[in-house]
């Protein structure tokens, strides 16, 4: 099989698009990434806000913020975003942005404020990768002393909770075991750092080593 590269293409000069059935203009969210988790197949869309910049004879146009829209498509576990701010970080020497998500969450919309806004020249097209980290169902998550063994039964009793995690962990009758951890799952290639809520940018970079469902190569130009 060829290597091709896989990326989407964001037109930003597509802000607003009209509604036949309210009669209006209504805001555009574009596709930026899309995955699948607890069975559920779900899409992550974006709104950029952004303004023209002019400077004597030059102009430019910046991106000052975003808003993200979870839909889930299919499947009965829900997929949203993850509370703490902190869950999302924008990289802007790697044009790298990490976002969040939960099963079992209800919120679907999460507006974000770049620290610095982003240059984008018109003609031009600059990347912006989204990383996608899932967070464990409560409960649940890398256990043992070693959280890379899937071989050996967990000595604490299954969490009695609604849900079972079946992303971090599987179980057979009474014994459970964590699941391989993969690329996007907390713990991942950390299996001794202390226990966090959420990881810091430096850990965060650890999570995402290669380009899989957790990780989305988008394009932006005006």
């Amino acid at each position: 099989m060829s290597h091709h590269e896989f990326l989407t293409s964001v037109n930003l000069s597509i802000a607003d698009s009209y509604s036949r059935e309210k009669k209006e203009k209504v805001p555009v969210y574009h596709f930026v990434y899309g995955s699948q988790l607890y069975g559920t197949l779900f899409g992550v869309f974006a709104r950029f806000n952004i303004k023209r910049v002019t400077k004597g004879k030059s102009s430019f146009y910046q991106i000052s913020r975003m808003t993200l829209q979870l839909l889930n498509y299919q499947g009965a576990l829900n997929i949203g975003f993850a509370k703490n701010n902190d869950a999302y970080m924008y990289d802007a020497k790697e044009k790298q942005f990490y976002f969040c998500v939960i099963g079992g969450s209800k919120r679907y919309t999460k507006p974000f404020k770049f620290p610095k806004p982003i240059k984008l020249i018109e003609g031009e097209s600059i990347p912006l990768v989204f990383n996608r980290l899932l967070l464990p169902l409560p409960g649940f998550g890398p256990k043992g002393h070693d959280k890379h063994d899937s071989t050996t039964p967990l000595d604490t009793p299954v969490p009695d909770t609604e849900f079972f995690d079946t992303e971090y962990h599987f179980r057979s009758g009474e014994e459970w075991y964590n699941s391989v951890l993969r690329p996007g799952m907390l713990g991942y290639l950390k299996p001794d750092r202390p226990r966090r809520s959420l990881p810091n940018t430096k850990r965060l970079s650890v999570l995402f080593p290669s380009l899989r469902c957790h990780q989305s190569n988008v394009r932006l130009y005006v």
